[in-house]
């Protein structure tokens, strides 16, 4: 063909920031709805579980016990469990609309993962998870806010937890520790040449269906059953770290292994 000339331009990384942008708006309307919501709820969830403790506390206290008594003890206390469950979702949903004011300080990694850790690992015991820590040596901080960084820690590992406790229910038996485990690295590494601290959280769990990783930090999406989650762990825990300049990474095969690399940036100006 004479003459002619081909002009080809990549796109990709264009369309991946439009996507991202894209991503964020929806994210934004998400968390304005959230708030809304929420707020509505809250009031009057509090009301009915005050309303059914009361209730309850006069059932528990009445010395007789008849089947009509039993029958109405059983209705409070569902009342209350499922009144607590909403509660929990409009908790979760307040954390995910929440607007931070407080201000980064320096901080180490190690430090916020042990706290963490301090939180959990009784419960890690009691399931017969084997838990494994490597933390590189000399790590510079990071500047964050400690507390939102631990709690993106504990949703990882109780998303971890619950993927071994699938794969491998404590009741049931038949897997060696080195099978049920779940270990934590912190390391320092480089992205785009600037210096980030990354904790990976690498459960031999479940595992996470390859179409349903790209919904995985979707607001309300979850692959718990019914009952089992709000589906705003995820979503919460990539805000705060989008929040916090770094990068949350998943990468997952079903009945193999699950991998979350959450990447900080290194405060420079305090190393």
């Amino acid at each position: 063909m004479n003459g002619a000339l081909i002009l080809a331009e990549d796109v990709t990384e264009q369309r991946q920031l439009e996507e991202q942008l894209v991503q964020s708006a929806k994210l934004a309307s998400i968390g304005e709805l959230a708030a809304g919501v929420a707020h509505e709820i809250n009031n009057p969830i509090n009301g009915i579980i005050n309303y059914a403790q009361v209730l309850l506390n006069e059932a528990h206290s009445q010395s007789s016990s008849t089947p009509s008594t039993d029958r109405e003890t059983r209705f409070l206390e569902g009342i209350l469990r499922e009144g607590n469950r909403v509660a929990n979702i409009v908790h979760d949903l307040l954390t995910f609309a929440r607007v931070e004011t407080e201000e980064h300080s320096p901080a180490m990694v190690p430090d916020i993962l042990r706290d963490a850790l301090a939180l959990t690992d009784r419960r890690l015991q009691k399931d017969g998870i084997q838990l494994r820590i490597e933390i590189a040596p000399n790590l510079p901080p990071v500047r964050c806010r400690s507390q939102r960084i631990q709690q993106v820690f504990l949703n990882l590992i109780f998303n971890a937890r619950d993927a071994l406790n699938t794969r491998y229910p404590p009741t049931a038996g038949g897997w060696t520790p080195d099978e049920k485990q779940l270990s934590i690295r912190v390391e320092q590494v480089e992205r785009d040449g600037a210096p980030y601290i990354r904790t990976t959280f690498h459960d031999r769990g479940i595992g996470i269906p390859k179409e349903h990783l790209p919904r995985l930090f979707t607001p309300f999406f979850t692959t718990k059953r019914p009952g089992e989650g709000t589906g705003l762990g995820l979503s919460v825990s990539y805000g705060i770290i989008r929040d916090h300049g770094g990068e949350i990474e998943v990468e997952s095969v079903v009945d193999s292994h699950t991998i979350l690399r959450v990447d900080l940036p290194v405060d420079v100006e305090h190393t």
